[in-house]
């Protein structure tokens, strides 16, 4: 009877430590991933190691004023407060924008902290599955 308590006993803490270590799996693995805005036109692909590939139809990038279709890959930061900041480069201009964001089930919202907008993009499926 002992060896069947202690048998539980590991699995028990099996388990717990299991649950402990995917808990701990932070805003950085959360965040992997493609999302889209609920028409599909752009959105973001961040991957490991800070990369992000950003997908855009009908934006007008600042400062030049000139319309852009198409993907662009940048960098990505995750900071402490839910703060997100995105660089890249389009038209040889350097982009920066940071944003408070939150995760919730397949919903990633983005409030951008200069201008306050609010955008929302849904968790896209894996495609390589």
């Amino acid at each position: 009877m002992k060896t069947i308590w202690k048998l539980v006993a590991m699995l028990m803490a099996a388990i717990l430590m299991l649950t402990a270590l995917t808990a701990c799996a932070g805003p950085e693995k959360k965040i992997l991933g493609k999302w889209m805005d609920s028409s599909n036109m752009s959105g973001y692909d961040f991957q490991e190691e800070g990369i992000v590939e950003l997908t855009y139809a009908n934006f007008t990038v600042p400062v030049v004023n000139i319309p852009f279709t198409g993907t662009v890959k940048g960098t990505y930061s995750l900071g402490e407060d839910n703060t997100l900041t995105i660089t890249y480069s389009i038209y040889s201009k350097s982009i920066t924008k940071t944003y408070t964001y939150s995760i919730e089930d397949s919903a990633l919202t983005l409030v951008e902290k200069e201008s306050g907008d609010r955008s929302v993009y849904i968790r896209q499926a894996d495609s390589t599955n």
